[in-house]
Parts: structure tokens; C-alpha cells; sequence
């Protein structure tokens, strides 16, 4: 269709065509954005749901995540108030159901529960909810530096190589450590390896042209969707994700493995074309794509300057 409506563009004067582009091209942009809405709608969870067991799963384990969470931080302040959260307590003892939920979402819960009960009855901080934290060290800042600055974007790798799926492992164990809003860790992250499978991923993405055929594994760094709620919320995924992918794209360098984000700059039917394909639930929306491995020998890597720190920076004491 889109190749029709381009070909009979074609064949009209500028002075008509140019707006007629511009006015497909927004209207595009509308039945995206329009998609995009029902599908916030159609997944996202009930915002600040109060308590009952009337709730979809998802909305609850949600909001019971948020609300364990809040006890976590709560406990961790400089001078936690006492007693404080009658109303989590309140909400957690009516959406609470150990028989329909994960055994990790309730013995977190529970535990949390159990320690803002002590807190309140005995003024005792439970340590494994709340425990002190690390002394924090400053590392050799040329160490820093030299780690920093050596990482590039690959595009030239090593297929003789395949990265064992321990490193990956690991890398992936360590992106998910990254800063998440009420700790809901909704990122997620699919490994590919087969040929057949990464060319074809490859294909959908589009924006690998030149180095493609060098790439023997991917990642597609994606987020449940189901686990943010209302419209405050509407963006903080894409947050929540990106900070798992650069996370993640940090891991491996550490371990000596190059990685190259393909964006994935795409309509909701192409994205809907590539869960289908690499076996991605229907409630992730795609973050990014990941080629990753090791570099081949003689990589070159792009001179991407960045901008001045002048420009970017700014102090306001």
C-alpha cells in the first residue's frame, strides 16, 4: 500500500506532491501514536488501585511490588518515621494471595510487611530489608578513564568466536542491577544465536547495512509493559529499558565483548512482525536491538565526536 500511494505521488508536480507528503507523513505519525495509546491502555496496570482481589494479576503484582518497595525505602531513610505506612499495610493484607502469585513477589512482600510490623512495634530496623549499606570507593580515575573511553560501537565481529552464554549470562545478570522506578525491573533481555534466526531479525531492523553479514549473535532488549501504571507512567519504561541496554552494553565490554545498538526506530506492525519472529510476549515493548561479539582483528570503530563539555554540562550553585 505504502508503495502505491509513494508511486502515485511520484507522478504529481511538486507543488501539489511536497504537501501531500507532508500531510501522509503526519497523519502516519497519528495512527502510531493512536496505536500506541490502545496499547498502553489495553496493558499498562491500574494506577494506585487501593486493595481488593478484584484486580487483573498484573495490576496487583504490581502494585503490590510498588508498595514493598516503599516499606524498603521507607526503612532506609536518614529518620524513618513511627509508625508510618498504615495505608501499605492496609493494601498489601487485601491484595496479598500467596496461591495465585510468584513465590519470589510473596516471600518479598511478606518479608516487607513483617519489617515495617517490627519497625513500628519495636523501633528495630530489619537488616536484610533495609541492610547498611557498602563503604563507597573512588577507582583510579586513569582506570576509569581508560575503561570509558575504550568503549566504541562494533561493527566488524569475529564470527569464528561465539561469546559463551555464561559471559552472556553474566552480563545480562549485571544490566540488571540498573535503576528501576520502585524497583519493578521490567526489563528483559532475549538472546539469539541461530544464523537463520539473527539474519532474520537483522532483516527487520534494517539499519545494519555494511556489517550485518559479520553478526553471529543479537540481543533485544525489551520491557514488560504490564508492570507500569497510569499516565505518569507512560514514558518510564522506555527509561526503565534503556538503562538495562547500556547497562548490559557496559557488562560485556568488561568482559571484553563489542556490541553495537541498532535502534529500533519502528511502526507497531514491525514490531509486531519481530515478536512473532523471535518469540517475544506480546506485553514487551522493544527497547533496542543488540549485535554483540567479538571484535574481529583489525576492527576499525567510527570517530564520533562528542560534543564539548561546556555544551553539555551545566552548574547551577
Amino acid at each position: 500500500m505504502r508503495r502505491l500511494v509513494r508511486s502515485a505521488l511520484g507522478h504529481l508536480p511538486s507543488r501539489l506532491r511536497l504537501p501531500l507528503m507532508r500531510f501522509a507523513l503526519k497523519g502516519q505519525t497519528v495512527l502510531e501514536h493512536t496505536a500506541d495509546m490502545r496499547r498502553s491502555i489495553a496493558l499498562s496496570s491500574t494506577p494506585e488501585v487501593g486493595f481488593g482481589r478484584d484486580l487483573r494479576p498484573h495490576s496487583r503484582d504490581t502494585q503490590l511490588i510498588k508498595d514493598y518497595h516503599r516499606i524498603e525505602k521507607g526503612l532506609a531513610m536518614p529518620a524513618p518515621k513511627r509508625p508510618f505506612g498504615s495505608a501499605l499495610e492496609h493494601r498489601i493484607d487485601g491484595l496479598l494471595d500467596p496461591a495465585s502469585m510468584d513465590d519470589d513477589l510473596v516471600r518479598n512482600v511478606t518479608s516487607a510487611r513483617a519489617a515495617l510490623s517490627r519497625w513500628n512495634d519495636e523501633g528495630v530496623v530489619d537488616e536484610e530489608i533495609a541492610p547498611l549499606g557498602p563503604e563507597l570507593r573512588a577507582l583510579d580515575r586513569e582506570a576509569v578513564e581508560a575503561f570509558v573511553f575504550s568503549r566504541h560501537s562494533v561493527r566488524n565481529f569475529d564470527r569464528s568466536r561465539p561469546v559463551p552464554h555464561e559471559i552472556l549470562d553474566h552480563a545480562a545478570e549485571l544490566a540488571m542491577t540498573s535503576p528501576s522506578v520502585c524497583n519493578r525491573r521490567a526489563g528483559r533481555i532475549h538472546l539469539y544465536c541461530e544464523d537463520e534466526l539473527v539474519e532474520h531479525i537483522l532483516r527487520l531492523q534494517r539499519g545494519n547495512m555494511g556489517f550485518g553479514q559479520t553478526v553471529g549473535q543479537l540481543a533485544v532488549v525489551t520491557v514488560n509493559s504490564t508492570l507500569f501504571a497510569g499516565a505518569g507512567e507512560r514514558n518510564q519504561k522506555w527509561i526503565d529499558g534503556a538503562l538495562v541496554a547500556m547497562s548490559f552494553v557496559w557488562a560485556l565490554h568488561a568482559h571484553g565483548v563489542g556490541a553495537c545498538m541498532l535502534n529500533w526506530s519502528k511502526s507497531n506492525a514491525m514490531s509486531a512482525r519481530l515478536r512473532e519472529v523471535a518469540d517475544i510476549p506480546v506485553r514487551e515493548d522493544i527497547i533496542c536491538v543488540i549485535a554483540l561479539g567479538y571484535p574481529a582483528a583489525g576492527y576499525r570503530v567510527a570517530r564520533s565526536p562528542r560534543r564539548p563539555t561546556a555544551e553539555t554540562i551545566r552548574h547551577h550553585d
